[in-house]
């Protein structure tokens, strides 16, 4: 259940406190005799032709390196990523540091600082209680969930009972904008420096016999901004505008295992902080929200199963109080979304006549609206560093949230990586 990090940029202090204590580190674990210092990395070309584009096609050429060591005094993960992307009417390359991060293990306490992310919770790729990571809901069709990572310092202290605290202190990191949305071209009012941090705390105890149980709480920001639209001098023209704002979250999670399967379920509650700007006026004069103030709650209830004949399945159903999980504002001014609940499939069949190739379909179906965002993909390794893929992105249905992510993923995809 662990998850793909999306890659952004550290701020500097973070990066100067990340290279000088792996500096640091590094002498400490020579003189422990730590594993030698270990380079791996992964190179990839896919092509996307997407079928309801105007610009009709994504190629994308894309490296990776990670390097990393560990000892009995801790440890450091370094990884990058660059990118080489065209379109018919655009080219983007970029260069961006990753997870980079220390790790100190003490007695009964590990401390990880750097950029990092932090996936709390039980269920598969769609967790409310993780709240400090940003995540790209997108990358669902990739088969892999994918988490911002933010600069943070976490803390364990492991009890002998086998229950455990962790205590985490993050410098908020926006998510990318949802492309298609009402907030194209809107330039979000964001939170001063000092007003940054986001705090999280998670306990875990085992149940008598039973599994374990954790219990979160977290005050962060949200991953995107509020938005409404404000009337101006020329009423009854309306400017859009859009703020970060905090929330809290309460949330408890636990999973069992049963022959040859995971159970789990995990839910969140949780509640944002009001805003004047958001509440619903009865003047021509008042503001129109995009965005609700209310409390609302989160719930996933999930389980797995691996076959003996190779085929791994994972079924989950997931309500959503907020609305849409594909577009986080209203579809319509001053009308709150009604909650979703989602079923979320996911397949993996091993070919047994042929260990090296592998069918995966992964399903987003919105049983209130009727949509659905189906992913397929054939994977095969003829060498065992280097793996072929093709596939295809169905986006079904004619809400709003569908026909606004239909464009940048319904299509064909095809492409190669090669691990070192």
């Amino acid at each position: 259940m662990s998850g793909r990090s999306v890659y952004c940029r550290p701020q500097p202090a973070a990066l100067v406190l990340i290279l000088t204590s792996w500096c640091v580190l590094v002498a400490l674990a020579a003189a422990a005799g730590s594993q030698a210092a270990e380079l791996s990395g992964e190179v990839g070309y896919s092509f996307h032709y997407l079928t309801e584009a105007a610009d009709n096609y994504k190629s994308s050429l894309t490296g990776q390196l990670v390097f990393q060591s560990s000892s009995s005094l801790g440890g450091f993960y370094i990884e990058a990523k660059g990118k080489f992307e065209t379109q018919p009417n655009k080219t983007e390359k970029e260069w961006e540091l990753g997870q980079a991060y220390l790790d100190i293990y003490l007695e009964n306490i590990d401390i990880r600082a750097g950029n990092q992310t932090i996936n709390w919770g039980t269920a598969d790729g769609i967790n409310p209680t993780s709240t400090i990571n940003p995540q790209d809901l997108t990358s669902l069709t990739n088969m892999e969930p994918a988490w911002l990572p933010v600069p943070a310092v976490r803390a364990s202290y492991y009890f002998d009972s086998g229950a455990a605290l962790t205590g985490v202190v993050a410098r908020h990191k926006a998510a990318d904008l949802p492309a298609n949305t009402q907030l194209a071209g809107i330039q979000p009012s964001e939170p001063k420096e000092a007003e940054r941090y986001e705090i999280a705390v998670r306990g875990e105890m085992p149940l008598p016999g039973g599994p374990q149980v954790y219990l979160t709480y977290s005050n962060t920001w949200e991953d995107y901004p509020v938005m409404w639209l404000q009337p101006v001098q020329s009423f009854p023209y309306l400017m859009p505008m859009a703020k970060y704002r905090r929330q809290q979250a309460f949330g408890v999670a636990t999973a069992t295992t049963y022959s040859s399967g995971v159970a789990w379920i995990e839910a969140a509650y949780k509640i944002p902080e009001k805003l004047s700007e958001l509440e619903m006026g009865t003047s021509p004069t008042s503001n129109l929200p995009l965005s609700g103030n209310d409390p609302y709650a989160q719930v996933v209830v999930g389980a797995d199963y691996t076959f003996t004949g190779g085929l791994y399945t994972s079924a989950q159903l997931f309500y959503n109080g907020q609305g849409s999980l594909l577009n986080p504002y209203f579809s319509a001014p001053g009308q709150p979304e009604k909650a979703h609940t989602y079923l979320i499939l996911n397949s993996r069949y091993t070919i047994t006549e042929a260990p090296d190739s592998q069918i995966e379909l992964m399903g987003l179906v919105d049983v209130n609206g009727k949509s659905s965002l189906l992913a397929t993909r054939y994977s095969f390794q003829p060498l065992q560093n280097l793996k072929l893929f093709a596939g295809y992105v169905l986006a079904k249905g004619e809400q709003n949230d569908i026909k606004m992510v239909r464009p940048q993923l319904q299509g064909w995809l095809i492409g190669a990586t090669y691990s070192f």
